[in-house]
């Protein structure tokens, strides 16, 4: 029967465990290379968005490009069927808006990001099943910041669903 072993210091139980290693994992002789640090990457690396709208102006109203990302956004639900959701939602709002997608998930607090930032919540909660905690996971918020900005933007977000859904109904 194997005694226990008692280690004065950290040095010598690191030392055994090496040796123990050595004895009964000889593949694993080779020192383990450290592993390089990556950044991290940006979200939506993998998906190549297609512009189908055209590129809205400057000074295109707010309603307008409410319009547009949800537009943008069932086109690519349609095209991209097992992505996450809020990402492409993230993705189809950072186009109508002229803004990166990273900035949208980022810290930054600028008001030309907020309100894409919240019409991303509210779409999302439109489109998806999703539960606020779960959208906030997803987008690096937390979930009352979520519901706030889906309820502040819920009636435009609502008004632009109206108007799609009357445009599509064939008379």
């Amino acid at each position: 029967m194997h005694g226990v072993i008692e280690f004065c210091s950290a040095r010598e139980m690191r030392e055994h465990y090496s040796d123990v290693r050595r004895r009964f994992f000889p593949v694993l002789r080779q020192p383990a290379r450290p592993k390089p640090v990556e950044p991290e990457p940006e979200p939506m690396n993998d998906i190549q968005v297609i512009p189908v709208i055209p590129v809205l102006p400057f000074d295109a109203s707010l309603e307008v490009r409410v319009e547009t990302a949800i537009n943008l956004s069932i086109e690519m639900f349609v095209r991209h069927p097992k992505t996450n959701k809020v990402l492409l939602v993230t993705s189809a709002v950072s186009q109508a808006f002229d803004v990166r997608t990273f900035d949208l998930i980022s810290g930054n607090r600028t008001q030309h990001l907020t309100t894409p930032r919240q019409l991303v919540s509210a779409i999302t909660r439109k489109l998806t099943c999703y539960s606020y905690p779960e959208i906030g996971r997803r987008m690096r918020r937390d979930h009352t910041t979520i519901l706030y900005g889906a309820r502040k933007y819920a009636a435009l977000v609502d008004a632009a669903f109206n108007r799609r859904n009357e445009n599509d109904i064939p008379a």
